[in-house]
This record gives C-alpha cells, sequence and structure tokens, in this order.
C-alpha cells in the first residue's frame, strides 16, 4: 500500500496553486416545470456539466440550457447547434445551448459540459454534450459563447422552448 500525500504544488514561476473539489449541486425533480435552475456557482468554478436523468417533454420542443449572473439570465451571443447523433434532425441557437428533441417521447440521458476558457482579456465558455434517447439514436450539442463583456457566471437553468413541460426526470449540476 502506498499513499501520495501533496505538501504544496507551485507554478512554475513559485506561486501556489490552489485544488478545488468538485461539487454536485441537489438534483431536482423537473416534472411539470417549464424551468429549473441552479444559484452559487462560485467564479472560481471554470466546468459547469449539466446532467439529464430520464427528462422527457411533453411536446415537440428543444431543451435550452442559459448562463446567468448577478444581471440574470443571458439570452443572446450564444453559437449552439445539436443534432440527431444519425443526422437528419438538427437545431441551432443563438440564446441558449441548444439540445434537440425531436419527438415528445424521447427521455434523455446524459450531461453537457460547459467549460470556461480565458486569458487576459477573452472569456469563452465552450460546450459539448451526448445524450441517448429512448426512442432512437443519441442526441449530440456543441458551441460557444463568448463572455468577455459580462459578470462571472453564477446560475445556469435548463429550460422547455415553446409551451411544453417537463414530462419526466431529474436534473443535475456539478461544478468544479
Amino acid at each position: 500500500n502506498s499513499i501520495l500525500r501533496v505538501e504544496e504544488i507551485q507554478k512554475l514561476d513559485g506561486t501556489p496553486v490552489t485544488i478545488y473539489t468538485p461539487v454536485v449541486m441537489p438534483e431536482v425533480l423537473a416534472t411539470g416545470s417549464t424551468n429549473v435552475e441552479f444559484f452559487g456557482i462560485p467564479s472560481w468554478a471554470t466546468q459547469i456539466t449539466v446532467m439529464l436523468r430520464a427528462v422527457s417533454s411533453t411536446g415537440v420542443n428543444n431543451f435550452r440550457v442559459q448562463l446567468g449572473n448577478s444581471n440574470g439570465w443571458i439570452t443572446s451571443g450564444y453559437n449552439s447547434m445539436s443534432q440527431r447523433g444519425e443526422g437528419g434532425v438538427s437545431a441551432a441557437q443563438t440564446n441558449c445551448f441548444i439540445i434537440a428533441v425531436p419527438t415528445a417521447s424521447d427521455i434523455f440521458r446524459g450531461q453537457m459540459v460547459i467549460t470556461r476558457m480565458s486569458d487576459d482579456s477573452i472569456t469563452t465558455y465552450v460546450e459539448t454534450g451526448g445524450f441517448m434517447r429512448s426512442t432512437s439514436t443519441a442526441s449530440e450539442c456543441y458551441g460557444d459563447f463568448n463572455a468577455d463583456s459580462i459578470p462571472t457566471i453564477d446560475r445556469v437553468r435548463v429550460t422547455t422552448s415553446g409551451t411544453s413541460t417537463f414530462g419526466t426526470g431529474r436534473i443535475g449540476v456539478r461544478y468544479a
């Protein structure tokens, strides 16, 4: 048996490195609602993972994932695309990260990972996701959001588009 013990981690310039423990927020029952919101994501978080567990829609309306901060929900500036794994049905959006829902009977299981990239002047959130669908192949999604002129992201929400509600399922968020 061996134990790895780290006393201190430093960058090449000698400054200490802070290591944060990933946090899984309590999952929320989505059934019957039009949106599920998660608040309190800290400024140090560089990755937000949105997880769907057996989530469906009552209609043929896509799922939307939106970022937010103290100024409210951000509903523009995204560059997002989603499509069925076998091709065919696809959706593109500029008001959210989109998850294409081609049929009302689909039940989605999977996750979307949103990662912050930054340098001294530009902050961008890049997303990619994959979801198993109960009626067919996967639903894939990808995109980015340029956040260099807005306050720090501290919240995320998952909504349905149109007039649908979530038919079933639970939604969770993890940040690190």
